[in-house]
C-alpha cells in the first residue's frame, strides 16, 4: 500500500494531476483569472451563455511555455464550442509570442480554458481574461471589403463583412493581407467560425489561404468546426471568393484570429524565396572551383609521368675552333655577334717585362710560344701479348756525358790550325 502511494505521488509531482479544477461562468459577462499560490497542475474555466455569441478579450497573459507546442513550461488551451461541436483551437504561451493572444469568438455561447501547469515552472504565471455577450443577430463585422489590394495586419482577427450575419450580393471578393515584417516569424492562423454557401460537393463560395511565394494553398468551403492552421510563413494571403450569392441562405462567413511567434530556426518559407537567388549561384560557383582544381591535378600528374618516360639521348657535335692557334691573325670582332655561334679567339703573346730603372740588365725574354701540335689520337687495339721480361744485356747503354772542366783562370790557347800571319 506504501509503495502504491508513493508512485501515485510522484507521478503527480513529475507529471500533475489528471483532474482540472473547474470553475463555471454564465452570466452574460464577467472576468476571468488564473488562481494564484496553488498547488493544483490544472484549472478548467468554462464559459456557457447559451443562445449569445461570446466575445473574450485577454487582459494580462504570462505563460513560460514556448509556442507552438508549450510543453516546456506552463500554457493555455482554448476550445470553442458547445456539445459535439466543441474543439481545440489552439495553445497559447507567452515565451517566443510577439504579442498577446488575439480576441476569442464563440458563435454558440461556449468557451473553455483549460490551464496547465508545469510543476518546474514558477509560480509567477498567469492570466485574466474579461468577456461579454452579444446577440447573434448583431453585426460584428465590417461592412465591405477591399478586392484589389488586401488589407493588412499584422495582428489581430480577420472577420468576412456582417459576419455573424449573411454576406452581402454586393460582396464578390475580399483579400486579407497577414505580414509580420519579419522572416523569421510564424504564423497561425485560428479558424472560430466557418460557414460558407456549397451545394452538395460543390463549393459555391470559398475561403482561399496561401503563403506569399509559396505553393503550399489551403481552400475551405462549406460549414466546420474550429480549427487552426500552422504556416511556416511570415507573409499570407486570405481571400474570400463569392461565386454563387443565395439570397436565400444564411451563410454567416468567417471570423479567423492571428497568432505569430518567433520561430527556433529559419523557417522553410525563408530558405525558399533565397535558395533561388542566393544558394544556388554559390552552389555553381563551388561546383566549378572543385572541377578546375581537379582539372589541374591530372594535367600535372600527366605531365609529371610523360616527363619521367622521356629518354635523353647525346650524339657528338662538331667542334668549329680550328685545332692550331695563330697568334699572327687577329680576330675580327665584325664576324661574331649574338645570332652566330661563338668562337673564341686566341690567347693574347705574351710581351717582355719593361726595361729596369735601375741600369741592371733587362731580363731575357719568354720563349715564343709552341705550337700546338694536333695530336692524332687513335684507339690503340687491344694487346697482341704481354710485354716481354727486362734483359739488361739488350738495353741501350746509358748516356756518357762529358766531365765538367773546372775553372783555374789560365787561359788556354784555342786548338789547331792555327792562321798564316
Amino acid at each position: 500500500m506504501i509503495h502504491k502511494f508513493l508512485i501515485v505521488f510522484f507521478f503527480k509531482q513529475v507529471f500533475g494531476s489528471s483532474d482540472c479544477i473547474k470553475t463555471n461562468f454564465t452570466a452574460t459577462s464577467g472576468l476571468v483569472e488564473s488562481i494564484a499560490k496553488s498547488n493544483a497542475s490544472c484549472y478548467n474555466y468554462i464559459i456557457n451563455v447559451k443562445s449569445k455569441l461570446v466575445q473574450l478579450t485577454w487582459n494580462n497573459f504570462k505563460m513560460s511555455g514556448t509556442m507552438p507546442n508549450c510543453n516546456d513550461g506552463n500554457y493555455i488551451e482554448v476550445f470553442i464550442g458547445c456539445g459535439s461541436n466543441k474543439n481545440l483551437v489552439s495553445l497559447f504561451c507567452s515565451k517566443n509570442m510577439k504579442m498577446k493572444p488575439h480576441k476569442i469568438y464563440s458563435y454558440d455561447g461556449c468557451i473553455d480554458i483549460v490551464y496547465r501547469k508545469n510543476v518546474k515552472s514558477l509560480n509567477d504565471n498567469y492570466f485574466s481574461a474579461s468577456y461579454i455577450t452579444y446577440s447573434q443577430n448583431v453585426s460584428l463585422g465590417p461592412t465591405t471589403c477591399l478586392s484589389s489590394s488586401a488589407n493588412k495586419f499584422s495582428s489581430g482577427l480577420i472577420i468576412s463583412p456582417y459576419w455573424p450575419l449573411t454576406y452581402k450580393k454586393s460582396i464578390k471578393k475580399c483579400k486579407w493581407s497577414v505580414n509580420t515584417e519579419d522572416a523569421m516569424d510564424i504564423i497561425k492562423l485560428n479558424v472560430m467560425d466557418l460557414d460558407i454557401y456549397h451545394e452538395n460537393t460543390s463549393c459555391k463560395d470559398k475561403l482561399f489561404i496561401k503563403g506569399i511565394n509559396s505553393p503550399k494553398k489551403w481552400n475551405y468551403c462549406q460549414k466546420k468546426k474550429p480549427f487552426s492552421i500552422t504556416t511556416d510563413y511570415s507573409n499570407l494571403e486570405v481571400q474570400m471568393d463569392i461565386l454563387n450569392y443565395q439570397r436565400l441562405t444564411s451563410n454567416r462567413g468567417f471570423v479567423i484570429g492571428i497568432t505569430a511567434w518567433r520561430g527556433r530556426g529559419f523557417p522553410k518559407i525563408y530558405l525558399k524565396q533565397n535558395i533561388t537567388k542566393y544558394v544556388v549561384p554559390v552552389v555553381f560557383i563551388v561546383i566549378g572551383v572543385i572541377l578546375f582544381l581537379v582539372h589541374q591535378y591530372i594535367r600535372r600528374r600527366r605531365l609529371s609521368h610523360s616527363n619521367k618516360n622521356v629518354t635523353l639521348q647525346y650524339s657528338a657535335v662538331a667542334n668549329s675552333v680550328p685545332d692550331s692557334i695563330n697568334p699572327n691573325i687577329k680576330s675580327n670582332p665584325q664576324v661574331h655577334n649574338s645570332k652566330q655561334n661563338f668562337n673564341p679567339s686566341p690567347y693574347p703573346v705574351q710581351q717582355a717585362y719593361p726595361p729596369c730603372n735601375d741600369g741592371l740588365k733587362q731580363p731575357l725574354m719568354y720563349p715564343p710560344p709552341q705550337q700546338y701540335q694536333a695530336i692524332n689520337q687513335q684507339y690503340p687495339g687491344p694487346p697482341s701479348q704481354y710485354p716481354a721480361p727486362f734483359q739488361p744485356h739488350l738495353a741501350a747503354p746509358p748516356q756518357q756525358y762529358l766531365p765538367q772542366q773546372q775553372n783555374t783562370g789560365v787561359i788556354e790557347p784555342p786548338p789547331p790550325p792555327y792562321p798564316v800571319i
